[in-house]
């Protein structure tokens, strides 16, 4: 079985992705593997996402019409104390998700919740359908 990820715009698919190592070349696999390891940024964002008080942020600044807020909002609307805030917000500064526009403000930056969703939104989408999708196979090969 084939499984791949398609990227598609207007019907026309711009970018597929073999789920399945045995689908790629060993040199294509361990190219990709090697440029995972050197780009940071996943590592930052999975950072991000471990931790619920980021989360609870980002979500906020997602949200957000001008997808700002300040440092009161955050104490206000999601209860944390000022040394949390700085501190999370530091973290998702140094993972390029966050900025600071002025003093007692916070931006999310350009393309940061693109990345946010993209890592969080629609991958949890895909490996939840594939896990299902993986468990009912194995439920019909175990009952034959």
């Amino acid at each position: 079985m084939s499984v791949k990820l398609r990227l598609v715009k207007d019907e026309q698919v711009l970018l597929e992705v073999p789920l399945s190592p045995d689908e790629w070349s060993k040199e294509d696999l361990m190219h990709e593997l090697t440029e995972s390891r050197r780009e940071n940024y996943h590592r930052d964002i999975w950072e991000v996402l471990a931790n619920e008080r980021r989360t609870h942020m980002m979500m906020h600044l997602m949200n957000d019409t001008d997808h700002t807020a300040s440092f009161k909002e955050f104490q206000d609307e999601l209860g944390m104390n000022p040394k949390s805030i700085r501190e999370h917000a530091m973290v998702l500064h140094r993972c390029g998700l966050l900025s600071y526009p002025r003093r007692g403000s916070y931006r999310l930056q350009h393309r940061a919740g693109l990345r946010f969703m993209v890592l969080n939104v629609a991958l949890r989408r895909v490996l939840r359908y594939m896990m299902e999708s993986y468990s009912e196979k194995a439920e019909v090969v175990k009952n034959v």
